[in-house]
């Protein structure tokens, strides 16, 4: 199964380390989704015409039960995500309410990279 992080799971964050039994797939676009960052975490929400720059990753079963212990809070939706010229299905955790900051490039960076 597929899972598309944009946050605190991809690479160069903290819990990235969540994802070591994982396979890096690549870069993925979700589309629709606006990224928005709290002072706790970023989070992802329905908006038409937006996208969310990631990555995707095959995890499985195992890894997929210790997320949902750490993403209280959020929702696991399925979604299309766009890589390269194909799309593939994949897990997003959401948030359904808004209330941080926009991320307007769609792109979730921490402080050395900003």
């Amino acid at each position: 199964m597929l899972l598309f992080v944009y946050g605190m799971l991809k690479k160069g964050f903290g819990l990235n380390r969540l994802l070591k039994n994982s396979i890096y797939k690549g870069v993925g676009v979700l589309e629709d989704y606006g990224l928005y960052a709290s002072s706790l975490c970023p989070f992802v929400v329905k908006e038409e015409g937006e996208k969310v720059i990631g990555e995707v990753y095959e995890i499985d079963e195992k890894t997929l039960s210790v997320l949902d212990l750490i993403e209280v809070g959020y929702i696991r939706r399925l979604e299309n995500v766009r890589m390269g010229d194909i799309s593939v299905i994949a897990f997003v955790y959401v948030k359904i309410m808004k209330g941080g900051k926009k991320v307007i490039t769609g792109i979730y960076k921490n402080d050395r990279q900003r």
